[in-house]
């Protein structure tokens, strides 16, 4: 009867321990579930503020590119009028001389 009751302690105590174990791999795996959800919530605002930022970008971008070929209109027609001056100056005259605005780009 003894080795009996000493079995079923041994096989309470180890019974006992399992579930002791159980229980910490549920909260590790529960603590490891809230991590990673918490991971995912950054992750998901970290990507819609990149997002964001990006379309920011293209916008300043679009304005950068309109003002660069405004500019480039502005210059061109500079460059012309000053042609057309230059010409009108007298042609041939030693104070008429060539615009260097020319050939730029």
């Amino acid at each position: 009867m003894q080795e009996r009751e000493r079995i079923e302690a041994r096989a309470t105590a180890q019974e006992r321990r399992l579930l002791a174990e159980v229980d910490r791999a549920r909260q590790t795996g529960k603590l490891a579930e809230a991590q990673l959800e918490s991971q995912q919530k950054q992750t998901s605002r970290l990507l819609a503020d990149s997002g964001e930022r990006v379309r920011v970008l293209e916008d300043r971008l679009l304005i950068m590119q309109d003002e660069k070929a405004a500019l480039l209109r502005d210059l061109l027609s500079v460059s012309e009028r000053l042609q057309k001056l230059e010409n009108a100056v007298a042609p041939g005259h030693p104070q008429a001389r060539p615009s260097t605005l020319r050939g730029r780009k």
